[in-house]
């Protein structure tokens, strides 16, 4: 069979390929409008996920000026210091529940505000939230509660509750059976708003929930004892703002470390000083009855 004659049976089958699925084309124009629509609706309604990342240098206590303290001068600190900071520990008490917990209690994250769109609800936070709720005594039942707020006036709103709508002003106490707030006006309140839905955050589970998606990296120099803070989050500004908040409760609770080391340092020297002097008075005494 020559040359040519295979080349024109190549054209001719794919020739014949082409014809054969001409026929559905519909079907494939169909699909890629299918595609193509819901890659729009996932772009438009998905929520978007930013990373917010932060460094902190560990210091090491047994330097002096830059330069290793030599031993007599520590060895008094090494019966009060029971561990070293070193990068596993730090960065276990960086993903500690309870620094965590501080953090997002100064933060006052105790409260979580959502705006109702036509598809999704987005969380809005900071200066964009038009309304605060400032709580009092809450019980664990508010943690469950679908409270929503709708601002009718500079002066009242409506507080949904399930089927139920209670007309309320601002800064008035109120009093329900798992808990007593009041909603008071931002700055940035301004009419007309949409609704708003609250939502009362345990703080403990979500100290263990900022726990288990934080991630505290050392730095690939471990000569330089950097550690990198990265979290993911919808609200990038949130993220921010807890990563420096968790940074200043360490640096706060670092410092009370420190703080407590040392008085326990003079207070040991102090007590040595003075069996020092007790023991030299003794000595005194003795010479004094051989003389």
């Amino acid at each position: 069979m020559s040359d040519k004659h295979i080349q024109k049976l190549e054209e001719t089958t794919i020739k014949d390929q082409i014809i054969k699925y001409a026929r559905f084309w519909y079907l494939f124009a169909g699909a890629l409008v299918v595609c193509l629509t819901a890659a729009f609706f996932y772009l438009r309604y998905a929520t978007r996920e930013y990373k917010v990342t932060s460094t902190l240098l560990i210091k090491d206590d047994r330097t002096k000026n830059g330069q290793p303290i030599a031993q007599a001068d520590y060895s008094v600190m090494d019966l009060f210091v029971k561990k070293q900071n070193n990068i596993e520990n730090e960065i276990e008490i960086l993903k500690s529940k309870s620094l965590l917990q501080k953090a997002l209690q100064e933060l006052e994250l105790g409260t979580t505000y959502f705006t109702k769109g036509k598809v999704k609800e987005t969380e809005i936070y900071g200066p964009s939230v038009p309304v605060k709720v400032v709580s009092e005594n809450i019980a664990p039942e508010a943690y469950e509660a679908e409270i929503i707020i709708h601002p009718i006036s500079t002066n009242t709103f409506k507080l949904e509750e399930g089927s139920s709508l209670t007309y309320y002003r601002y800064n008035q106490k109120i009093k329900r059976p798992y808990g007593v707030f009041a909603v008071t006006k931002t700055p940035s309140f301004k009419l007309p708003i949409k609704p708003i839905r609250i939502q009362f955050n345990n703080l403990e589970k979500l100290a263990d929930k900022y726990s288990a998606s934080l991630q505290v990296m050392p730095s690939s120099n471990m000569d330089a004892k950097v550690l990198t803070l990265s979290y993911t989050t919808a609200v990038p500004q949130k993220g921010i703002d807890i990563l420096n908040k968790l940074l200043d409760v360490y640096n706060e609770e670092n410092i009370a470390d420190k703080n407590k080391v040392v008085a326990n340092t003079i207070q040991f020297i102090n007590d040595r000083l003075k069996g020092l002097g007790s023991v030299l008075s003794s000595v005194e005494n003795t010479e004094v009855c051989y003389m």
